[in-house]
């Protein structure tokens, strides 16, 4: 996480949206900032806000590429995972979404469980995350140690659901899931996605 001088903040392309919706960007979280970066990459990393002095975490969900322009039917779709997994306890609290430019502004996390992996204790209730996410119908399609964040109470959430998948869908829909983990079969890939954070 990197915080920056309020004149530099006001520099950033998506200052004026957020403060219009009660935000006001501190810095940037993301991996390689420095106080040099430029403002074409502001689009790859995650603003950090502040609301009443409360830190929380502003995630753009999607680079505006051409398909995005053509619709938001896949923003609409990221929108309704993120609700269910907040209702589930899977994913963080959510606060808002910015429809304009597909913004998500949700709770914020210090640390991943990247740098907790020998944290037995912390280790058991990411497991229990995980097979909640699977027993809920949803396959994560991306699973790093990097994409779970620990909350100051040492409760883990999930990030990241722009590849997650529901289990029922048809085979077409889950090509991706089959590709990254390399096997057609469902039971597998929660293995494997289990694996990438060795937790099997």
């Amino acid at each position: 996480m990197q915080v920056f001088s309020d004149e530099r903040c006001k520099q950033f392309p998506h200052y004026d949206l957020l403060s219009k919706n009660g935000y006001k960007i501190v810095g940037l979280c993301g991996d390689g900032i420095d106080s040099d970066i430029t403002e074409s990459e502001i689009n790859y990393h995650i603003y950090i806000v502040v609301d009443d002095n409360n830190i929380k975490y502003v995630a753009r969900e999607h680079e505006p590429d051409n398909e995005l322009r053509v619709g938001d039917n896949r923003w609409k779709m990221i929108k309704t995972i993120y609700k269910e997994m907040d209702m589930l306890g899977i994913g963080p609290k959510i606060f808002k979404f910015i429809d304009s430019d597909r913004f998500c502004v949700m709770e914020f996390g210090s640390k991943t469980y990247e740098f907790c992996l020998d944290d037995e204790k912390l280790t058991e209730k990411v497991k229990n995350l995980v097979d909640k996410l699977h027993k809920n119908g949803y396959i994560h399609g991306c699973m790093q140690a990097s994409e779970i964040i620990i909350r100051d109470d040492g409760r883990p959430f999930l990030i990241d659901f722009a590849t997650m998948k529901r289990l029922g869908d048809d085979r077409d829909q889950l090509s991706n899931i089959f590709s990254e983990y390399e096997t057609t079969n469902i039971e597998i890939c929660k293995r494997r996605e289990k694996k990438r954070i060795s937790l099997v």
